[in-house]
């Protein structure tokens, strides 16, 4: 999992950047009190961010472990390695959704729920990594599960919630209308975001290539610090 870290933390700030971005148009249109931009907005940030996720998921599929050897992984666990980036990239969907279902909250004021969602799919995610590893023996692929799960979660969580409460966030059929002008923003906006992250995380890439080339202990090593120096 450490070996592949750097991967997941350059999907993961692409995907907070996206939703982050593309919410930046919809909180304006909330703030000049526009509904029908802001509908209009939602409904863009879903066809967008579904063909940018479509288009990520194929592409990485070719490309991940060629990314893997030039990260110098070890050849003692490269395929595991492999195995479990491979499953999490396979449901990248998922991720996408979550930062942008929590983007869309935050962009008409509420950021309380997504962090509450959040805590919950980080909780979970550490009682099933505990279930299915150490019940189930599936390894760094009842991690990558685990993880998957967790995240499908917070997406449900989400959805429900702005079903409930934040109804404002539901475009109708006739707010897919395409208008070029909001999607040549809308796609600037939420790219530029996503790159931006992307740019700051391939410094950690370049750094987890350094000491995967030190061993699978080192890399264990690293790891165990690195999270308790993010939380």
């Amino acid at each position: 999992m450490g070996a592949a870290g750097a991967i997941y933390d350059l999907l993961m700030g692409f995907a907070l950047g996206i939703g982050n971005g593309l919410a930046i148009v919809t909180a304006r249109s909330f703030g000049s009190g526009d509904t029908e931009q802001l509908k209009k907005s939602v409904a863009a940030s879903i066809v967008i961010g579904g063909c940018i996720t479509v288009c990520i998921t194929i592409l990485i599929q070719f490309v991940l472990y060629p990314f893997l050897e030039v990260l110098n992984t070890p050849p003692q666990i490269i395929e595991q390695s492999y195995r479990y980036i491979s499953m999490i990239t396979r449901f990248i969907v998922v991720m996408f959704a979550y930062n942008l279902c929590a983007g869309l909250l935050r962009a008409i004021g509420n950021s309380v729920m997504p962090l509450v969602f959040l805590i919950l799919s980080s909780i979970l995610n550490i009682i099933l990594d505990i279930f299915f590893i150490t019940r189930l023996q599936m390894g760094v692929q009842g991690a990558a599960v685990a993880t998957v799960i967790a995240q499908g979660v917070s997406v449900a969580a989400c959805l429900v919630y702005i079903t409930k409460k934040a109804r404002l966030l539901i475009p109708a059929k006739v707010h897919f209308v395409r208008d070029q002008q909001l999607y040549q923003e809308m796609l600037t906006q939420g790219l530029a975001m996503g790159l931006m992250n992307c740019l700051v995380n391939a410094g950690s890439a370049v750094l987890q290539s350094g000491i995967n080339g030190l061993g699978y202990l080192v890399i264990a090593g690293h790891t165990a610090a690195r999270k308790l120096f993010q939380f």
